[in-house]
Order: C-alpha cells, then sequence, then structure tokens
C-alpha cells in the first residue's frame, strides 16, 4: 500500500476546505483539484502527519458514525483550542473543551459540515 487518508465529502466542498484551513492553520495544503463551477473535485492537506482528503459529493449525508479523533501531546493544548473556536462555529457541541474521564483537556463536536471531531490530550 503506497498510503492511507481519511476523506470528507461535502456539498460546499469550496467553502468547507477554506474553513477547515482556517481551523488548522498548520495544515499543508498538497493539491487543490477544482471543478468548472468552483467546486472542488479532488483536493488533499497534510494535517498532524495525516492525508485529509475532500470532495464535492451532493448526495453527501453528515457523517453519523464517522469522526476524526486527533490525540495531541500536552504542550499542543493551543492547537486543541484554536481549532475548537473555529469548528464550533454552527456547530453542535457534545463535549465543550475540558476534562473527562480519559483527558485533562478533551473536545467532541459535530461541525457545520457534519463532519465529526474528537479532540484530546
Amino acid at each position: 500500500m503506497k498510503r492511507s487518508m481519511m476523506q470528507i465529502y461535502s456539498t460546499n466542498s469550496a467553502e468547507s476546505w477554506e474553513f477547515y484551513k482556517k481551523a488548522f492553520p498548520d495544515a499543508i495544503e498538497t493539491c487543490c483539484h477544482k471543478n468548472d463551477d468552483g467546486s472542488i473535485g479532488h483536493s488533499e492537506m497534510t494535517l498532524f502527519g495525516q492525508v485529509i482528503a475532500m470532495a464535492q459529493w451532493e448526495e453527501a449525508r453528515p457523517g453519523k458514525a464517522m469522526q476524526f479523533c486527533f490525540h495531541f501531546d500536552e504542550e499542543e493544548k493551543h492547537v486543541i483550542t484554536h481549532a475548537y473556536d473555529v469548528l464550533k462555529e454552527d456547530g453542535q457541541i457534545w463535549n465543550p473543551l475540558g476534562p473527562c474521564d480519559y483527558s485533562e483537556y478533551m473536545t467532541a463536536l459535530t461541525d457545520k459540515y457534519g463532519v465529526n471531531w474528537c479532540m484530546f490530550i
């Protein structure tokens, strides 16, 4: 196998792609191929050593069983805080930033595009 990646399908790919780049400013955009209408045919960013891909899909439904989970070191708490501040916009917060049974600092939420995120130290 050459590589694996996580895939996001969005009905508003161009807007959501910019939203995720804002949430994770240290991500490295490696490609972004746009369709004639400005939507994204395929894009990729490297985020914490992982490839996140995105594509436009009109029939996309918000994922209820899929979640991106990121486990950070304690000195990376600021990364979680920044991402949370962006991703919570018009999203649904399941666990606000704070302690839980397995971490002193975590959050879980579904963003406005239906993608589930869990980030913790």
